[in-house]
């Protein structure tokens, strides 16, 4: 049964608004072909049993069916980078040959700040280590002092036995203490000044391992800065959304870590991606047919089918980054398969699809959806004139915009009139 393109239909098999709009618009439509013209009969259709096929025709891009995505390096301490060469789409390239470069300038300066702050810290570690060994020197001779004025304060005791008075020689047993005292507090404080040069150096330490680390991830950057090619293959620039915005890779593009930028596909097999309404997305289903015709190939018609149909829609603002009202459409994606590749064919080719798809299991009766008006004062009827002028209600199904599915109150064969034009 002819259809026509990008039709919608109710999913249960109750009459809904949608047939009540279809009908309409189909009724309008006739009434303003026919204005202005006197009818002198009216026109008739016979009821039939066959397929009630849904044809959508969309536009979308061939897609490799299988490829190996090129990446944007995960370059430490580094949040941007800016393209500086890139090899053209179709560059045939071998495992490890180069496909891209990044500017290395702001690198190279990163790196030379790096190198400054390195030599600082190596610098500033042996400042400290001058300081605590002088420190060090101080206590040392603070505690030798010590000990010396511990042994005056002894032998002052030993020669004063008999020759000073009881008192003086109290007094002398007393510095002898206080000595003591003294000695063991210098050497305490010689021992906590270890601990304290131990920590000190510790964190110096750990300051120049920090700059030394970083001196290597620079230089580790660097490195990064030729993108190879993992595997052998034609070099394909996909666009892509790169530092938040779509668009192609391209000198003097810049994009982030991990931001796609080249594919490397396989060119046996193609996918393209079509993004419908969500009233076309109901008549559509894994293993529908399909017929692509290439754009640069407008004479060749290649069949394929429907591998894949998103549960969940989505805006084109939210696919694209755009903020436009036409961007707000739901629409679903739909995956289709090619059953062959054309040497001449590219990934990002466009292509015009023809989705095909039985909305009936088996063939179904039916009419022109142009010939149902709906029952006057009586909600979701709906009715046919006869050829003999009786009206006959009737039971509608699932409809493709130009045909309806007849449920109950026709049989094959049945004439139905055209409604007619007050």
């Amino acid at each position: 049964m002819t259809t026509i393109n990008s039709a919608t239909t109710s999913k249960t098999m109750k009459p809904n608004a949608f047939i009540y709009l279809t009908i309409l618009t189909s009724t309008l439509l006739f009434a303003s072909c026919m204005e202005g013209e006197k009818q002198e009969t009216r026109t008739t259709a016979t009821t039939e049993q066959g397929d009630l096929t849904f044809r959508g025709v969309y536009y979308g891009e061939l897609n490799a069916a299988e490829s190996v995505d090129v990446h944007v390096p995960e370059i430490p301490q580094t949040y941007q980078v800016t393209v500086e060469s890139v090899l053209d789409d179709g560059s045939k390239v071998e495992k490890g040959d180069v496909l891209l470069t990044f500017v290395k300038e702001t690198l190279e300066l990163d790196l030379r700040d790096d190198l400054e702050k390195l030599e600082v810290a190596r610098a500033e570690r042996r400042k400290v280590l001058q300081q605590l060994e002088k420190e060090r020197i101080d206590l040392s001779l603070e505690v030798q002092r010590k000990e010396l004025a511990l042994e005056r304060a002894k032998l002052q005791v030993v020669e004063g036995v008999n020759l000073i008075s009881q008192l003086e020689l109290d007094k002398a047993k007393l510095d002898v203490q206080t000595a003591e005292l003294e000695l063991e507090l210098a050497k305490k404080a010689l021992k906590t000044f270890q601990n304290k040069k131990a920590t000190a150096l510790k964190i110096e330490d750990l300051k120049i391992a920090t700059a030394e680390r970083s001196v290597d991830e620079r230089k580790s950057g660097l490195e990064l800065i030729e993108v190879q090619a993992p595997v052998a293959g034609v070099v394909y620039a996909p666009y892509t959304r790169l530092n938040w915005q779509r668009t192609k890779v391209a000198p003097g593009v810049v994009a982030r870590p991990g931001d796609k930028i080249l594919e490397i596909p396989d060119l046996s097999k193609y996918h393209i991606d079509v993004y419908v309404r969500q009233r076309d997305a109901a008549m559509i289903k894994v293993g529908n047919e399909a017929i692509i015709t290439p754009i640069i190939m407008p004479e060749k018609r290649i069949t394929g089918k429907v591998i894949k149909k998103e549960e969940f829609a989505t805006t084109r603002n939210e696919r694209l980054g755009t903020e436009t009202a036409a961007g707000e459409l739901k629409e679903y994606l739909v995956k289709v398969e090619m059953d062959e590749a054309p040497e001449s064919l590219r990934p990002g080719n466009s292509a015009k699809v023809e989705i095909i798809s039985n909305l009936t299991e088996e063939q179904v009766l039916n009419i022109p959806v142009m010939y149902v008006q709906r029952v006057e004062d009586k909600d979701e009827a709906w009715q046919v004139e006869l050829a003999d002028g009786s009206f006959k209600e009737v039971k509608l199904g699932r409809t493709n915009l130009t045909h309806v599915q007849i449920l109950e109150g026709l049989s094959k064969g049945d004439k139905v009139v055209l409604p007619a034009i007050d």
